[in-house]
């Protein structure tokens, strides 16, 4: 069963639903079996955007983890984090819809090695705090670290001080795992980043989430744009 299957499952359809193969069919399903997508520029746009398949280079997880990793450690990163950092390198920011239990970890802790970040600031539900330092004390055995990485949750930057604090901070580099916390611009943790990126449009912004949007793209339009602004 494919992923759109399991989600039209869950809310009682099928893929017979949208193909008119029941009797009657449903209103949108004849829609698109009698119309089809619009051709657009918008569509022709997108359809000839250039693809790359990452997995077509063996070398870029060893020269990654030769180039991040301290003498004597003995981790090595994975493809989809090698790809992650490569990235963020090449292009100064980076949206990573990467699966839970993939290293986000391991990427938001060399994020600031690969940019040289000198003020980085890691953005991250509340209830992560103390997981994360425990793990970013293990992760400093095997990879190079770059000092002066400070870490604030969600949480504390919604309240009244947390603007105070992010000014205090005044982070070069943003990386915001569970990157869904910045989704509803109305919210006041968005809203404090969106000034900040706004009013220091030289910072850099690097998110990740296995779950960033469960409805549409508006919700990480924002988010895509701090990371790759004028690019996206």
């Amino acid at each position: 069963m494919t992923a759109l299957e399991k989600m039209l499952h869950r809310s009682g359809k099928s893929m017979s639903d949208f193909c008119g193969r029941q009797a009657g069919g449903t209103r949108l399903g004849s829609i698109f079996k009698r119309r089809g997508v619009v051709k657009t520029a918008e569509l022709e746009r997108i359809r000839f955007l250039p693809r790359r398949r990452w997995q077509d280079d063996p070398t870029l997880e060893a020269a990654i983890t030769d180039w991040l990793k301290k003498p004597g450690g003995t981790q090595v990163l994975r493809p989809v984090q090698a790809v992650a950092l490569s990235e963020l390198h090449d292009y100064g920011g980076a949206l990573c819809p990467i699966a839970v239990g993939m290293g986000k970890t391991l990427i938001s802790f060399l994020a600031p090695t690969v940019l040289d970040a000198k003020r980085p600031l890691l953005l991250i539900p509340a209830k992560l705090l103390h997981k994360t330092k425990r793990e970013f004390d293990l992760l400093a055995r095997h990879w190079q670290v770059k000092p002066g990485l400070s870490i604030m949750s969600y949480e504390l930057l919604s309240r009244d001080r947390g603007g105070l604090e992010l000014e205090r901070i005044a982070p070069d580099l943003i990386i915001s795992d569970e990157c869904s916390h910045l989704k509803n611009t109305r919210a006041g943790v968005t809203r404090k980043v969106a000034r900040w990126m706004r009013v220091h449009p030289d910072t850099r912004f690097a998110a990740m989430s296995g779950t960033i949007t469960t409805r549409s793209l508006r919700e990480y339009a924002h988010i895509l744009a701090w990371c790759r602004p004028g690019h996206s």
